[in-house]
């Protein structure tokens, strides 16, 4: 069994803790243990475990692990050296051999194995051995340390390599005469060179020609130690020509006396990046060149109406200069009539209720004349949809606004003429048309058969003559009628023009069936004129007997399409251009009564309402005719 001896309290040896220190011993001589015992008494608090042989000292050890191990080199049951670990590495506490006299050379060898020292036994020497445990701790310690540190840099040297090779980024260590020392997977990745091409080559190497003035001036004022880090961007040369940008970091790593070693430099490709910034500064170029040069005045306004930019279109349409213009807002050069309308366009393009606006407006010249614009505006906005400023297009149609008031006061003043004509020339008709029907009532049968028929055809052409005049006098009244205030059922407005035409239906032996039709905000008069023209047509001109006319209409937003389809002869396509023109009655119509003003009027009723009204052929033969009003007030 392993002896313990607790004694020796108080040493003013620093080296040693104030903790107890733990000695095991290992030895068959009982002089020797007392010796030593003897020599640490007194001198500090020690704890002096005794093992008389190799097994006691393995089971001391699976109890406790000593500060020092003082072995005998030979035991009853072995060497002492067995204790020592195979890898001297893996130490985990220090031995002290002790030999006989005459056993140095096997004392050399368990040093060699991984002992700390060793120590011929003698009295005098056992009488030291407070000082040999002391300066052993004081080895160990060292011995310790130096293995902390050794492992720690290890450690270091591992996670620098694993990060090293594992960064997605290129990484390199760089010589101060520019040759690459270590290059990462990453780096070669991007390049498209392997390690040892790399390991080959130069900073210089792989830098465009264009920037290696400016890099290796940023490598010199590193290098003088004028900068302890720069950051830079810059064009690679990659191994299949291709240009690769890079984020680079680069800095000087130096020993104690100040001198440079190497380089570390870290490159991130920022290609994707340089092309999208190449892509939006050519976007502004085109912008700016398309901005500056267009014919059309152009801003750009801000949220609250202040002018931020104006191309030198505008700037000759207002009169300002674009200096004075950056001093305004929208309110300031827009008439005050159309101010309230503006700033209502500009609130719904804000908030989100429009994605774009188109509207006509009068501007305040800087000269204080008026002119008229076409505006269309869009709205420009951030990731969350916030308004960040919007874009205007103004074309001035001053000149256009004048000739539409000219040409409405030309039509005002045609359909003037055309009603007066149209009115006094039906005066004279009813008697031209009464005594003819007078003479052939009254002489009847004393006429000669050329008399009568002479009277028959001034009777027919008087009513022919009535009614162009009034079809005349209704395309004349056509433009002279406002919206209503609420939508015309339009289905009882076809159902009475249908009941109205009943005796022309039976005539023709036809059916018209009447399918839906949207309400529209147009005058009730106007709709009976225009499915009354486009009915009759159909019974006139695509009548077949025993076929059908369809009447119906569909809404596209704030378009109203209506149609009116009949399977007849149809309209040639060369003609169904002109079909609308007035008094045109095509090739169709040269045995069949009519004016040639029905259509006329469909079409004026149509422009009239911001619409147009045209003909395409009915799949299986005959027409459909097509009239598109917009159902909306028009700014």
């Amino acid at each position: 069994m392993a002896k313990e001896i607790a004694d020796i309290v108080s040493c003013p040896d620093t080296v040693w803790s104030e903790r107890e220190t733990n000695i095991l011993v290992v030895d068959d001589s009982k002089t020797t243990v007392e010796l030593i015992r003897e020599a640490v008494a007194g001198k500090r608090r020690i704890r002096l475990t005794v093992a008389y042989s190799l097994a006691e000292a393995r089971m001391a050890l699976s109890r406790f692990q000593p500060d020092l191990a003082l072995v005998d080199l030979v035991l009853p049951d072995g060497s002492g050296i067995e204790l020592l670990p195979v890898n001297r590495e893996e130490a985990s506490f220090p031995i002290v051999i002790m030999t006989a006299q005459g056993d140095e050379t096997e004392a050399v060898k368990a040093m060699k194995g991984g002992a700390l020292d060793y120590l011929v036994k003698s009295p005098s020497i056992l009488a030291d051995i407070p000082a040999i445990i002391a300066r052993s701790l004081r080895t160990w310690q060292y011995i310790v340390e130096r293995r902390q540190a050794v492992k720690a840099v290890r450690e270091s040297e591992a996670l620098f390599r694993s990060i090293f090779n594992s960064a997605p980024s290129g990484m390199v260590l760089i010589s101060p005469e520019g040759d690459f020392l270590h290059v990462n997977p990453a780096n070669c990745r991007l390049l498209g060179y392997s390690d040892d091409e790399m390991l080959r080559m130069k900073v210089s190497d792989i830098t465009h020609p264009e920037d290696r003035e400016f890099v290796q001036k940023l490598y010199d004022e590193l290098l003088t130690g004028q900068r302890p880090l720069v950051e830079f961007e810059k064009r690679y040369l990659r191994k299949d020509g291709t240009v690769l940008w890079g984020h680079v970091t680069v800095t000087g790593v130096r020993d104690d006396g100040e001198k440079l070693l190497y380089f570390v430099a870290q490159m991130q490709d920022i290609s994707a990046r340089k092309q999208a910034e190449e892509a939006l500064r050519q976007s502004e170029e085109r912008f700016r060149a398309v901005f500056n040069t267009a014919a059309a005045g152009m801003v750009v306004i801000s949220p609250t109406g202040e002018i931020l930019q104006a191309n030198p279109a505008i700037c000759a349409i207002t009169g300002y200069s674009e200096s004075e213009l950056l001093h305004l807002t929208v309110e300031d050069i827009t008439h005050p009539e159309d101010r309230e309308k503006t700033t209502s366009y500009y609130g719904r393009l804000s908030t989100g209720g429009q994605e774009n606006i188109h509207y006509e407006k009068r501007y305040l010249r800087k000269d204080g004349k008026i002119l008229w614009g076409y505006a269309s505006l869009a709205c420009v906005t951030d990731s969350k949809q916030r308004p960040l400023y919007c874009v205007g297009l103004v074309q001035d149609i001053t000149e256009r606004k004048q000739m539409e008031e000219e040409l409405r006061k030309a039509n005002r003043e045609l359909d003037a003429f055309v009603y007066t004509v149209s009115h006094d020339l039906r005066s004279p008709l009813t008697p031209i048309i009464g005594y003819t029907e007078f003479l052939r009532e009254q002489y009847k049968g004393q006429l000669d058969e050329q008399a009568t028929t002479i009277l028959a055809e001034i009777h027919r052409q008087g009513h022919r003559m009535l009614r162009l005049l009034e079809d005349l006098l209704s395309l004349a009244k056509a433009g002279n009628l406002a919206r209503p205030d609420e939508p015309v059922d339009c289905c009882h407005v076809v159902e009475e023009v249908i009941a109205g035409l009943s005796n022309q239906i039976a005539d023709a032996g036809m059916t018209v069936q009447q399918e839906p039709v949207p309400p529209l905000r147009v005058p009730r008069t106007l709709l009976a004129q225009l499915f009354d023209n486009l009915i009759g047509n159909a019974l006139r001109y695509g009548r077949k007997e025993g076929s059908s006319v369809e009447v119906g209409g569909e809404r596209c937003g704030a378009l109203a399409r209506l149609y009116v389809r009949d399977h007849g002869a149809g309209i040639p396509p060369g003609e169904r251009d002109r079909v609308f023109d007035l008094f045109y009655r095509g090739s169709n119509g040269v045995n069949i009564d009519g004016t040639g003003v029905g259509l006329a009027t469909v079409q004026k009723i149509a422009h009239l309402f911001g619409g147009r009204a045209w003909v395409e052929e009915t799949s299986g033969g005959g027409s459909t005719f097509w009239v598109e009003i917009l159902d909306e007030e028009r700014h």
